[in-house]
């Protein structure tokens, strides 16, 4: 990385990083999101928003790159891959001229993490985009935190709904009307009378 060199031939160098909590099975998307959110950053300010290939490397060994996520996506369910972590590096400009660069890294354990490290030659650019990025974490947290919510109060419903569905149906408890009641007179006494009948040999 290209960085700003002093007086005394000694260069400067400065360092910020946050960090996120993802659902592993999360992380795919959410490194294709942070790198489309940090490049717009990057052009917003003038610069190029120059990305790097995106590297994830295999459990059991082995590594392989492509241009996005989901192709890494795409390749590990088709090889039976398990990933261990992912990395790719974006810059402010080309490599020879840049002054700005984000380490974007995801590691797939549980619970899976995504860290986002601002590099950096001026110690005001690496704040300052290091404060931009934290807003968006702020808000990409909120946005999360309501979506759990949400997920959660269908699960709720579901489970709500499929019990009401198994529920046995139930008496209502109240004695039999007086309309019924004349239905089971009617039919005890032609059972007694077809008896009697019968006991006198008249049927």
């Amino acid at each position: 990385m290209n960085v700003r060199p002093t007086l005394e031939g000694v260069t400067d160098r400065f360092s910020k990083s946050l960090e996120l909590k993802y659902p592993p099975e999360d992380l795919w998307w959410a490194v294709e999101w942070w790198r489309s959110t940090i490049g717009d950053r990057f052009i917003a300010a003038g610069g190029e928003g120059r990305t790097t290939k995106i590297t994830a490397f295999w459990e059991g060994g082995g590594y392989a790159s492509r241009l996005s996520a989901d192709e890494l996506k795409e390749f590990a369910e088709a090889e039976h891959l398990k990933p261990n972590h992912m990395h790719c590096e974006l810059r402010n400009a080309s490599s020879l001229d840049h002054t700005l660069d984000v380490d974007l890294s995801a590691r797939f354990w549980v619970p899976g993490e995504l860290s986002i490290t601002v590099n950096g030659g001026v110690k005001q650019q690496v704040f300052g985009l290091h404060a931009e990025l934290v807003l968006e974490k702020e808000a990409e947290e909120a946005r999360m935190a309501k979506d759990a919510e949400r997920k959660a109060l269908e699960a709720e419903a579901k489970k709500a709904a499929l019990a009401e569905r198994e529920k046995p149906v139930a008496s209502d408890g109240k004695p039999p009307t007086r309309f019924a009641w004349g239905w089971i007179a009617t039919i005890v006494g032609a059972v007694i009378a077809g008896g009697i009948l019968k006991a006198l040999g008249w049927v």
